[in-house]
């Protein structure tokens, strides 16, 4: 591989189990994985941190808490127990960084502005960020694609990003996902700067819009997104964030885990990334 590659739980479907998936992220040379809600469930830290070490493999991002907003009581009181359990898991798992996000103004019930949202997601945001301080788990901030502002994230921008991690407590950085962030003005200017808190940046391709004009996850080089320039600003940087190659099974149709890796990495491999040298 050109660079350190983690390769994300999301890819994974639900056939195969969570031993298999770090077995072909072993065997097909990653550095480590990031894991998910459902990895979690499925190995209980403890073990998981073995089964880790067994294969030597390291975790770049544990995905995903937050989703601050929930005007529903028992929706919000059950996300808190959920960020609560995921801030548990990372400080088991011997600090893994867990990756936030904020939520959607449709998660308000209509009582809120995207402006207000915004605000309470910056005060929930701090008040969690004191709690991963306490528990030794940095936080890394995930803007999300404006697409997503009703039931996902109602921050989008880096620089927005940027202003939600002025004044939190602890160690917090930023996740940057390509298929979030390919559009933002500044993803070149932020990726240049070993100034901005890039920690972790989310691999994939962005496939030609439909008839509805919703974007989707395609692997590497199906896509309109220039990989390469990204990739090779971040290798260009004094500290290169993680690179993890991030898809979603529910959206590869059908195609076999191993296929959809090897095709991915195989186009990362044929890139010319000799400009970050």
């Amino acid at each position: 591989m050109p660079a350190s590659f983690y390769l994300n739980h999301y890819i994974c479907p639900p056939e195969i189990d969570l031993t298999g998936f770090l077995d072909l992220a072993a065997a097909r040379g990653f550095v480590g994985v990031a894991l998910t809600e459902r990895a979690l469930a499925e190995i209980a830290p403890a073990r998981l941190a073995a089964e880790l070490r067994a294969r030597g493999l390291d975790i770049s991002s544990v995905n995903s808490a937050g989703y601050f907003l929930h005007a529903d009581a028992q929706a919000a009181r059950a996300q808190e127990r959920k960020n609560h359990a995921l801030l548990e898991a990372c400080s088991a798992l011997g600090g893994a960084s867990l990756n936030v996000i904020v939520g959607g103004v449709g998660h308000t019930a209509g009582t809120l502005t995207l402006e207000s949202a915004r605000e309470r997601a910056r005060v929930a945001l701090q008040r969690f960020a004191a709690q991963a301080a306490q528990a030794g788990v940095p936080l890394l901030f995930e803007p999300i694609h404006p697409m997503g502002m009703w039931f996902k994230g109602c921050v989008h921008s880096l620089s927005q990003s940027l202003r939600m991690l002025e004044g939190l407590p602890g160690r917090n950085a930023i996740t940057l996902d390509c298929f979030h962030s390919w559009w933002d003005e500044d993803l070149d200017d932020f990726i240049a700067s070993d100034a901005s808190p890039l920690a972790v940046v989310q691999v994939c391709d962005v496939a030609a819009f439909g008839e509805e004009s919703v974007p989707r996850r395609a692997l590497p080089g199906e896509g309109v997104v220039d990989i390469a320039r990204i990739l090779r600003g971040c290798l260009r940087r004094d500290a290169p964030p993680k690179l993890e190659l991030e898809l979603f099974a529910a959206q590869l149709g059908g195609r076999a885990l191993a296929e959809v890796v090897d095709a991915s990495m195989r186009f990362i491999r044929g890139l010319d990334l000799r400009a970050a040298s």
